[in-house]
């Protein structure tokens, strides 16, 4: 088998248009001091997200950074409740659904040595981001848009934020300049020769590269060179739900350019959602977020040495050949990939898997289960008509 991997791609929301009763873009929160810089120790989970840890009261919480949410998200009954109901706005989520949703108040949480009080975000239903993966809520762009700037660096799991201006002033990377759309951090990126498409950053994203499905209809002939295949199927989970079914293109990027830097060889597939550039591009450098000089700057982790290689960084990356999604608590194969060994071993789009080895499993439980690479599985599947099967793969 070429490869079985346990995907889940990941999406969060973000804020779109403008508000019915209450205007987002006006509110700001506040700080308990001035002129701090505070290192952060980072958690990053099994899904590479990054959790940043904060004291509500003397509770420890984790909250999930997601660059691609203009302001972040509570979730309904969720273990951190809303302070004060701000108003409805209209929002987008990762998925492309479209609704209505309350903006409220979190309460005061503590940042490395700062209290911040007063951050709005939206509430969502509590959903299969809050039942499966661990975090209590995600914050968003607004805790840098509105005054902090702050270094990533996922090699030493750690978050720098100050508010001060000229703290990363000294600091040497490749500098691109991003916009403020609908609250979150937009740059110009060129996937393909003759094509440059506006890109959230979006740590919130597990892709290292996501084309819009309209994007790629617009650039279809350009893109033709690089696509690679293409079959239906549901991918993205997002805050109300998994994205509807549609045909999914996976491309071979020659090379994505980031300013002067040329990220090469990557493999990357279309979704309903924005163009977006995600989290996997920190596993090859640290980024600061300068809100004051409206600056994302990339510093890779290996130093090139060579004039031919000093400006570019083979990703190499394989996009997997199984995607999952929840029904209810069951989980469910929501693509696979028609040339992979895992759909001539038998897998489906719309098979349930109902057991690993034996031992029967849930959404929660599948995602969280101890895989070993190298090792076989055993899994009883029922497909989409009721019928029941069991298929051996391998974990690589």
């Amino acid at each position: 088998m070429r490869r079985f991997a346990l995907f889940i791609a990941l999406t969060c929301v973000s804020i779109f248009g403008f508000a019915r009763k209450f205007d987002l873009g006006k509110h700001r929160f506040r700080l308990s001091r001035t002129d701090f810089a505070d290192t952060i120790q980072l958690v990053i989970d099994r899904q590479q997200q990054i959790l940043i840890p904060v004291k509500i009261g003397d509770q420890t919480r984790l909250f999930k950074l997601d660059t691609g949410s203009g302001f972040g998200v509570i979730y309904e009954n969720g273990a951190v409740s809303h302070q004060t109901v701000l108003g409805d706005v209209k929002s987008v989520d990762g998925a492309g659904q479209r609704t209505s949703v309350r903006t409220v108040t979190l309460p005061p949480f503590t940042i490395g040595s700062v209290e911040i009080s007063d951050y709005a975000v939206t509430e969502a239903p509590s959903s299969v981001l809050s039942r499966s993966f661990r975090h209590d809520a995600v914050i968003g762009f607004a805790l840098f848009s509105q005054g902090l700037a702050a270094k990533i660096d996922m090699a030493t799991k750690q978050l720098i934020i100050t508010d001060r201006k000229d703290f990363f002033d000294a600091e040497q990377g490749e500098a691109i300049k991003y916009e403020n759309y609908h609250y979150a951090p937009y740059i110009t990126i060129s996937p393909a020769p003759g094509v440059k498409l506006k890109t959230l950053f979006d740590t919130g994203c597990s892709d290292l590269y996501l084309l819009d499905r309209k994007d790629y209809d617009k650039n279809k002939k350009k893109l033709a060179a690089v696509t690679t295949e293409s079959t239906r199927g549901r991918i993205g989970i997002a805050n109300n739900g998994v994205e509807r079914e549609d045909e999914i293109i996976f491309l071979s990027l020659g090379e994505m350019q980031w300013s002067d830097l040329r990220f090469t060889q990557i493999e990357a597939r279309t979704h309903q959602g924005v163009t977006s550039i995600g989290r996997a591009l920190l596993r090859y450098g640290a980024l600061i977020i300068n809100p004051f000089s409206r600056k994302l700057i990339f510093q890779p982790y290996e130093q090139r040495e060579t004039a031919a290689d000093k400006n570019q960084i083979a990703v190499c990356n394989h996009l997997p050949d199984i995607y999952y999604i929840p029904k209810g608590h069951s989980v469910m194969v929501g693509l696979v990939r028609t040339s992979s060994p895992l759909y001539k071993a038998g897998l489906h789009r719309g098979d349930i898997i109902l057991s690993v080895n034996g031992h029967t499993v849930d959404f929660h439980s599948f995602i969280s289960y101890p895989w070993v690479k190298g090792h076989t599985y055993t899994l009883r599947v029922q497909d989409i008509l009721g019928f029941q099967k069991e298929i051996t793969i391998e974990k690589r």
